[in-house]
């Protein structure tokens, strides 16, 4: 949910827009070059929130590599994954899931069931059932994600750590939220030894805890997790991003629930 700074990804965007003008000068319009740049600015267009910007990205990189490579590529999966991530950003969840799903489809047939794209797969189609309130499906496809990144990779990997966040995350619309605590702690005790304090998946974590213990009445807990993430979030992102202030509200919910003692 949190990844890098502000200044970054304009930075990033700069960069990409000059490689596209090029390579489009020097290629034209179908080169895999042109549609990896546009891949990349619909991937930064997208962490700004500018999901429409990203969408129309991503829709030109697909269209290219399609004509490029034909349906069962792992690029043209790749371009499938990127659009269902933005339209999941802009609240399309039913489209989101036509996307990973063909992506998950390709990528089964061109990797198998025991690799990174797959479990990629997987987690984002578990994330957009859940957004569409089949709980019970996302957790299965978590499950699964963590299954195989855990084989994979073993216990202390970032990608064990998303998955035991989505994970949690899925509990915790089950109204599960001791179970849902369970993970993101693992979840927070691993990206703490991989990252240390100032990181994007540490401030996720922390939001994460910050909402369970919230849910539970426990709301000293809750006040000090959603603070930890919040330093964070103002000095990356800025005070006005839209995760900044969703955080924000958060806790200034658990203050006035405290001070009601309710």
């Amino acid at each position: 949910m949190f990844s890098g700074s502000l200044g970054e990804y304009r930075k990033a965007i700069s960069y990409f827009e000059q490689a596209l003008a090029s390579d489009l000068k020097i290629y034209g319009e179908d080169h895999p070059n042109v549609a990896t740049d546009r891949n990349n600015l619909g991937l930064a267009w997208n962490s700004l929130g500018k999901h429409r910007k990203a969408v129309s990205y991503h829709e030109q990189a697909l269209a290219s590599n399609l004509r490029n490579y034909g349906e069962d590529h792992p690029k043209v999966a790749t371009d499938r994954n990127n659009l269902g991530s933005a339209w999941y950003s802009l609240g399309e969840y039913r489209k989101a899931v036509g996307y990973h799903e063909q992506a998950l489809a390709s990528d089964l047939k061109a990797y198998g069931e025991d690799h990174p794209s797959v479990t990629r797969d997987l987690n984002n189609l578990g994330s957009a059932w859940n957004s569409l309130g089949e709980y019970r499906k996302a957790i299965s496809y978590h499950e699964q994600a963590l299954a195989s990144n855990l084989k994979t990779f073993g216990e202390d990997h970032p990608t064990v750590a998303t998955g035991r966040n989505n994970l949690g995350s899925a509990w915790y619309s089950l109204g599960e939220y001791r179970k849902a605590i369970s993970y993101f702690e693992q979840a927070l005790a691993s990206d703490l030894k991989m990252f240390g304090e100032d990181h994007p998946s540490v401030a996720r974590d922390r939001n994460n805890l910050g909402s369970a213990w919230n849910s539970l009445g426990e709301y000293r807990k809750a006040i000090s997790y959603y603070e930890q993430s919040l330093v964070f979030l103002s000095k990356s992102l800025g005070p006005n991003h839209p995760y900044s202030i969703q955080v924000k509200s958060s806790l200034r919910i658990a203050n006035q629930k405290q001070k009601k003692g309710c």
